[in-house]
């Protein structure tokens, strides 16, 4: 039996929660994604919205990024 695991990509209504644990609990991206067990995030794709956050001070993107 093989299981399939779909990496979701992480909305920027999901950005919202994960930037309010980050800072007010001080989760990490694995117990992130272990909270979140149901989105199907990758541990990978949080620790960068993370070290983004960290350096940033917001998960947005920058503007006249080009997207």
């Amino acid at each position: 039996m093989t299981s399939l695991v779909v990496n979701m990509p992480i909305t920027n209504e999901d950005k919202i929660p994960i930037k309010n644990l980050f800072a007010l609990k001080g989760y990490n991206a694995k117990q992130l994604v272990i909270e979140f067990s149901s989105k199907g995030w990758d541990v990978s794709s949080i620790y960068k919205l993370l070290q983004k956050l960290r350096v940033t001070g917001s998960v947005d993107r920058p503007s006249g990024s080009g997207r």
